[in-house]
């Protein structure tokens, strides 16, 4: 939340960054779902929690790191170039290990209630996303009314780093089975393959498509 739409603008908008670039950058943003798709060449009889754990924390920590920028003293070609790197670099990170983890924690709910655990957690995340985005973004106009615009930077660092400390945490505590062995690890190219060959995913990717046509165009 705190580094999507209008937070992401207000970072850019402090370090000089234009509103062309920072709609270029959105886009880019918007495409990093596509690197779920490297997760294929993470073997399936292998622990996925390290992995999630370590990869995550860079993510978050890469997000973090974003509102440091605007504090920091160093010159604007830097911010700007640092600013790129680490939006990019967060973004591909947080997708990386998107698809193992959220099959890691369906596994730890028993197959009939597995609908009701969905729909409690979009519910939750919905609700608290709410709550979390109008608290941050009155806290952030307080700052600037008084002329601090530092100070509500050097705030949301803090959360999203105390953030990143208990998601972390999170993922450690979380239980995961031991996976069965699996002798038949395909190439990513053979798994790709299977994958758009399926038909079932030829069935989805047109209603996905039109969905995020029309996300995009709402918001």
């Amino acid at each position: 939340i705190l580094t999507g739409t209008a937070y992401l603008a207000k970072i850019a908008g402090s370090i000089g960054i234009t509103d062309g670039v920072i709609g270029v950058l959105s886009s880019f943003t918007a495409l990093g779902c596509a690197f779920q798709i490297v997760s294929m060449a993470m073997r399936t009889d292998r622990a996925v929690k390290p992995r999630a754990l370590t990869i995550n924390l860079i993510n978050q920590l890469c997000f973090t790191l974003l509102y440091v920028i605007p504090v920091v003293n160093l010159p604007k070609n830097a911010k700007t170039l640092v600013f790129i790197v680490l939006l990019l670099l967060g973004n591909i990170l947080l997708n990386v290990p998107f698809s193992p983890k959220v099959v890691w924690s369906r596994t730890l709910v028993p197959d009939n209630k597995r609908g009701i655990f969905s729909a409690s957690c979009e519910m939750t995340s919905l609700i608290s996303g709410m709550i979390f985005t109008i608290v941050t973004g009155r806290l952030i106009d307080n700052f600037e009314d008084a002329g601090n615009q530092t100070a509500a930077f050097s705030v949301c660092a803090i959360v999203l780093f105390v953030i990143t400390i208990s998601h972390a945490l999170c993922l450690l505590f979380m239980r995961e089975d031991k996976r069965p062995s699996n002798s038949n690890n395909d190439k990513l190219w053979e798994r790709l393959r299977r994958s758009i060959t399926n038909k079932t995913t030829i069935t989805l990717i047109p209603v996905f498509v039109l969905w995020n046509i029309a996300l995009y165009i709402t918001t």
